[in-house]
Parts: structure tokens; sequence; C-alpha cells
């Protein structure tokens, strides 16, 4: 091989490692900033989640005047309240059901993590008779939903509506409106705010 060629390849490789190498920088400094930005998945995975005793003491008694009813433990780390001016509600009833999911440990942590991506992608779309829209709520990402369904007589319409938002980085919690809009669920959501949860 003639210095020419030798030389050629040197220059050329040169040329290549130096655009490579600002290629590999640019995806190091993305890994790091995603590292950064997953830290806190990375410590809620290695926390223990409440058990559902725990889970319940975290209920109020009232929410939007209506009292707790009913709860209902589902699985290890999730648990169910319902809120109704009637003591037993049925599909004709004005409830509020609150579902809160510990995102602790190797069980939620991917449960809270997939919420996580939801809240934090755009939506704002219309489908059957509702729509859903992420937004910002007293600095919170929430997604919020609402649905009229008509029964099949035509006569009875429920409204159905629903906020998902996660509490301090740990918490998936969702509330659940029949016969309840959007707007009255919200502030059945800066209720839920204010309460204390663990960290």
């Amino acid at each position: 091989m003639n210095f020419n060629k030798c030389f050629f390849i040197v220059i050329i490789s040169i040329f290549v490692f130096g655009c490579n190498n600002s290629k590999v920088n640019k995806i190091v400094d993305e890994f790091e900033t995603s590292a950064d930005n997953d830290a806190w998945l990375i410590k809620l995975s290695e926390q223990s989640a409440l058990n559902a005793e725990e889970l319940t003491k975290l209920f109020p008694a009232e929410l939007q005047d209506m009292p707790l009813v009913g709860v209902e433990s589902i699985g290890v780390q999730k648990v169910i309240g319902t809120y109704s001016k009637v003591p037993d509600p049925n599909y004709m009833s004005s409830t509020i059901s609150v579902t809160i999911v510990d995102g602790a440990g190797t069980v939620g942590m991917p449960h809270v993590n997939a919420i996580f991506k939801e809240l934090n992608t755009s939506t704002n779309t219309s489908f059957e008779n509702g729509w859903a829209k992420t937004t910002m709520h007293n600095g919170q990402s929430v997604l919020v939903k609402e649905q009229t369904k008509t029964e099949k007589t035509g006569i009875q319409s429920t409204v159905t509506s629903s906020i998902d938002m996660i509490k301090n980085q740990r918490f998936h919690i969702n509330l659940t409106g029949r016969h309840i809009p959007g707007n009255q669920l919200t502030k059945a959501l800066d209720e839920v705010i204010q309460l204390s949860f663990p960290e």
C-alpha cells in the first residue's frame, strides 16, 4: 500500500471517529439525563409498599360532602373507596370512587411509571359522547375524562367522569364520578391533593 492511500485512510478514520464521537457524546448525555430523570423510579422500586389496611387509612371520611360508604381491597397494593349520600349506592346513585395504588416496590413501580408517562403525554381527544385531556391542575399533571352514556331506553343518561394523578411521586390516584360532571370531580380532587400521604 502506498503512502497516499495510508494517509487518506488515516484522515478518513479520524474524520469518521470525530463525527461518531459527537454522536457518542450526545448519546451519553441523553443517557445521563434519562438516568437523572428516572432516579425517583429507582428509589420508588426500593421502597416498601403499604398493605391494604394502611392504604385504607388514607381515605378521608368524606369527599364533597359524601361519606365513605365502602372500601374494597383489590390485590396487594390497590384499594377502592366509594363515597355516596346513599348507604348502598346503585347505578342510579351519584358516587365518587377513589382508587389508590401504591407505586412502591417492584410490583407498584412499573404501574406508576406507565401512568406517569400517560400523564406527561399531551392528550386532547374526543370520542363517542365524551372527551379526554391532560392538563395541569394546582401544579400537577392530570388526565381528565368525561363521557355521557344514554341507556338503551333513551330515558336515563349517565355522566361518568374520571381524573388520574400521581401523588408524592408514588401513589396513582384515580377519582371516578358517576352522575358527577368533571368540574365537580375536580373539587373532589382538590380535597384529595390536600390529604397527607407518605412520601
